[in-house]
């Protein structure tokens, strides 16, 4: 992906350099090049033909001479293309190491953001684990309540029994109380007829 655009900057240069145009151009240039030596060796045979010959292998050549310099500026812009490309190239690249920076730090948040979600899952189970024997304690506390609800009712009917108790009890004694005033009014009628008795026997024993 990344040498997409170098490699679409560089198809320009690598086909101006390999075209028939700019072969012939660069030929014409070395011919031209070659041409003035040789006439300066040679200067006896001058002649009109040789003159307008001359004349028009020098417009050539100012005709190649621009070909060329046009060529090497495309060339410079094709340069000037290349280093835009590379340049770019390097964009790229730096960005593309921005973003793995950018997802490594989205993956270690995720996996911070995993274990948050473990510890909070853990919390939860400890939460429902912790309202499961709250709930079991509610109800043990409910029991215990029934429970001493129950001895309370209990409680309160053996102290009724015991007021019951107590009030026979008093009873009991209250009628003890009756029957040994009924003893003694008893011993003491006893002791008035054993008086009584007596009396009689001594009247008896007199009259004999």
């Amino acid at each position: 992906m990344f040498l997409l655009p170098v490699n679409s900057a560089l198809n320009p240069v690598l086909y101006t350099l390999t075209t028939k145009l700019f072969k012939q151009h660069l030929a014409k240039i070395v011919y031209s090049c070659r041409t003035p030596a040789h006439a300066s060796n040679d200067t006896s045979g001058i002649t009109l033909n040789s003159i307008l010959h001359h004349r028009s292998s020098k417009k050539a050549l100012v005709a190649t001479y621009c070909e060329v310099r046009d060529a090497i500026k495309g060339l410079a812009f094709q340069t000037t293309s290349i280093e835009i490309a590379i340049s770019l190239f390097e964009i790229e690249l730096a960005l593309f190491e921005i973003a793995v920076a950018i997802f490594e730090i989205a993956v270690a948040i995720f996996e911070i953001a995993v274990a948050i979600f473990e510890i909070a899952v853990t919390l939860f189970e400890i939460a429902v684990e912790i309202s499961e024997i709250a709930v079991a304690l509610s109800e043990i506390a409910v029991a215990l309540s029934e429970i001493a609800v129950a001895l309370s009712e209990i409680a309160v009917t053996l102290f009724e029994i015991e007021i019951a108790l107590f009030e026979i009890a008093v009873t009991l004694f209250e009628i003890a109380v009756t029957s040994f005033e009924i003893a003694v009014t008893s011993f003491k009628t006893t002791i008035s007829l054993f008086e009584i008795a007596i009396a009689l026997l001594g009247q008896r024993c007199t009259i004999i």
